[in-house]
């Protein structure tokens, strides 16, 4: 598996996660529901199929997300995807964010991050409010738990995320707002 990781590093010291063909020209090309997820920085392999994944000891990803826009400002739509992970059926979820550009026909991961502590999700019900890209600005919901006792999320931030060459970086949080029934997750 190390030399399958190995393998995939290259091109400018980025990280291909996806090989396209010729005839990819637009990052909306990329199917991310049976894509090859490796984060920065880790060996760990997260192959979607059907956009879940399943491996052992009940440990499994899903796809939860997928919007498009400029993040970096290169006139150039990226992808930002999110994937929500459980180490056990009944452990505290963890969303990542993954960003990916098109280079040569193949999507090329630019930065993930992890979406909140485990517990906290982002939401995705909304799919054109609550995960998206507007002027260059990555704007998602976060769901939170305000007392440490609550077993789900009541409240939640917007936050708004910029690209700043290497990283996205947190510009700005909202208020702390009450989590309403229709936004909240379910699963």
């Amino acid at each position: 598996m190390l030399l399958f990781v190995t393998m995939l590093w290259f091109i400018c010291g980025q990280l291909i996660c996806q090989t396209g063909s010729a005839e990819t020209t637009s990052i909306r090309q990329i199917k991310f529901s049976d894509f090859t997820f490796v984060r920065q920085n880790s060996a760990e392999v997260i192959p979607l199929q059907k956009g879940a994944y399943a491996g052992p000891d009940n440990h499994s990803y899903a796809l939860m997300n997928v919007t498009y826009g400029d993040v970096t400002g290169d006139g150039t739509e990226e992808a930002v995807v999110l994937l929500r992970g459980q180490n056990t059926r009944t452990s505290p979820t963890l969303d990542e964010v993954f960003i990916y550009t098109l280079k040569d026909g193949k999507a090329v991961l630019l930065t993930n991050f992890e979406g909140g502590r485990r517990g906290e999700y982002i939401l995705s019900v909304d799919h054109a409010t609550n995960f998206k890209v507007d002027h260059q600005l990555l704007i998602l919901d976060r769901a939170v738990r305000v007392d440490e006792r609550e077993y789900a999320p009541t409240h939640y931030y917007t936050i708004k995320f910029h690209w700043n060459g290497t990283q996205m970086l947190e510009i700005q949080k909202s208020s702390l707002k009450p989590l309403p029934d229709y936004m909240r997750e379910i699963g």
